[in-house]
Parts: C-alpha cells; structure tokens; sequence
C-alpha cells in the first residue's frame, strides 16, 4: 500500500517565506539564492528546483524557530494554517521538540 502524500510547495513557500516578492518558482529560487540547473518550465530542472527549495525552507524553520525536525506531517500540517497563524503555531512546535514532550509521526 502506498501512502501518495503529498503536500503544495507554494502554500509553505508563502508561509515561510513571506518575505517573497513573488511566488513563481523562478522568483522563489533567485531569492533564496538556489543555483538551478536546466531550463524552467522543464520537468527535470523544476523538480529539482522544488526539492533545493523545500530543503531550504525546512532549513529556514529550523533555524529562525529552532525545529530539530521538520518531518513531511509538520510541513502538511503548516500549509493547512492561515498565515497568521504560523508564528505562533511554529513557536509551539518548536517549544513541544525540544521539551521532547511531542514529535510529528510521519504516518499520523
């Protein structure tokens, strides 16, 4: 059986980088200073494109919340929020981590 989770790259991307001029996968990139190989709108260099940016975006909530992990039901569960939302939602799942008192199941 086959899982086929799947999550949008543009909903987290507008919640952890608001600070985004624009949305387009090529704007995403240049700002967040990701080096892309291939041409866009190609399927191989836009996939990949999308990996180095959702990498970078787990990179960037543990950083500035202090995640020690940023499992696949975390970043689900952030797209699902409002925007307003996510500061303090982040703020509590970070505080949960640390205190060991609470980890996101992967199947859950």
């Amino acid at each position: 059986m086959h899982n086929n989770a799947c999550a949008c790259s543009l909903l987290a991307a507008r919640r952890i980088l608001p600070d985004a001029p624009r949305y387009r996968l090529s704007t995403l990139a240049a700002h967040c200073g990701l080096i892309v190989q291939g041409s866009w709108h190609r399927a191989l260099a836009d996939a990949e494109a999308t990996a180095q940016l959702w990498l970078y975006m787990e990179e960037r909530l543990q950083l500035q919340y202090g995640l020690i992990e940023t499992p696949f039901s975390l970043m689900d569960a952030l797209t699902r929020l409002q925007r307003r939302q996510v500061p303090a939602w982040l703020r509590t799942q970070a505080t949960r981590q640390q205190s060991g008192l609470f980890h996101f199941q992967e199947n859950g």
